[in-house]
């Protein structure tokens, strides 16, 4: 591997939101030894910016019908299979890899939808498993807040705005009163899966990333290659001079379900296949500079190079889950 190499680990979810719910003390020595030797620079991000920072480049309707094989100029807006149940003051709003959705299911869904809709002429396209594509004759001109701002609530806050929200809003319920109870649903059911039986819709979103191989396991990243379990795997792919970043969203899905047990054990995972595996790499000067990123109100961007002299006076407190 290149001594010239640039590695930029993007982790959305990294630092854990829930205030109230207290977390176990960390014994993530690799990570503190990262953090010791880094520079922080704070860069509050929300994660509908953060993902467009780094997972794609210009529209992503573009990219997905591109990758469909589709027309490019034909309307489309993003549609996201959602599973929705109500609570005492808002709507859990559940999506992404937490529906166990296959491909299968997504066909069979869409299927179902463009039987529904096909008056109207709406076509349904799986581009990922949870995460769809929807032409339509005629723009759709609406706004809505992201799904990746959600945080699974809904609440009557949340609603799209805009010329054609009215239809949008109709159509969402419409879609509830097919789905719920679906025999596709209530195989989902007897298989252990919750229910999709909801549609979330947005519009297109421009994404500024800046062209660097991206390696990630997110539905969003149309164009990367797939995630590496460790560092040594991706090691062995590299070979020549380049900067490379690595988009992983596992924290989020233990961050947005209040999963402490699961954030715990996804920092034990990283601190032995990667901060570990990157401490040696930086030491043996495998790598020339390695970033740490991260969302959120106290996000930014940990540099970390390795030192000529250990940094003995930077005597930072142990990772709380909470700073980086």
């Amino acid at each position: 591997m290149s001594a010239n190499l640039q590695l930029t680990l993007a982790l959305p979810g990294l630092l854990w939101p829930h205030r109230e719910i207290s977390l176990p003390a960390f014994h993530l020595s690799a990570l503190d030894k990262l953090r010791q030797w880094g520079k922080f620079h704070p860069r509050p991000s929300s994660r509908e910016h953060f993902y467009r920072q780094y997972l794609w480049q210009g529209s992503w309707l573009k990219l997905a019908q591109s990758q469909l094989d589709l027309l490019q100029h034909q309307p489309s807006i993003i549609a996201i299979p959602t599973s929705q149940q109500a609570g005492l003051h808002h709507i859990h709003c559940r999506s992404g890899r937490a529906l166990a959705l296959t491909q299968a299911e997504a066909e069979n869904f869409c299927r179902v939808l463009n039987e529904w809709f096909a008056q109207e002429n709406w076509l349904f396209h799986v581009v990922q498993p949870d995460l769809w594509l929807l032409t339509t004759p005629q723009a759709l001109q609406f706004n809505a807040p992201s799904v990746l701002e959600l945080n699974n609530l809904l609440d009557d806050t949340v609603k799209p705005i805009g010329r054609d929200a009215p239809r949008i809003l109709k159509y969402q319920t419409e879609l509830q009163m097919l789905l719920h109870q679906h025999p596709l649903n209530q195989t989902r059911c007897v298989n252990g899966k919750i229910p999709i039986n909801a549609i979330w819709f947005e519009p297109d979103m421009i994404g500024n990333a800046d062209g660097r191989e991206l390696y990630s396991n997110c539905s969003w990243a149309n164009a990367a290659k797939p995630f590496p379990p460790d560092y040594a795997s991706l090691s062995a792919q590299i070979n020549t001079q380049k900067s490379v970043v690595l988009f992983s969203d596992d924290f989020c899905h233990a961050a947005i379900q209040a999963d402490s047990i699961a954030y715990q054990h996804l920092l034990q995972h990283w601190e032995q296949h990667w901060w570990q595996p990157l401490i040696h790499a930086l030491k043996c000067c495998q790598i020339q500079q390695l970033n740490i990123c991260t969302d959120g109100a106290l996000g930014g961007l940990l540099s970390v190079r390795k030192p000529l002299i250990s940094p003995f006076w930077r005597n930072k407190a142990s990772f709380n889950g909470m700073m980086l």
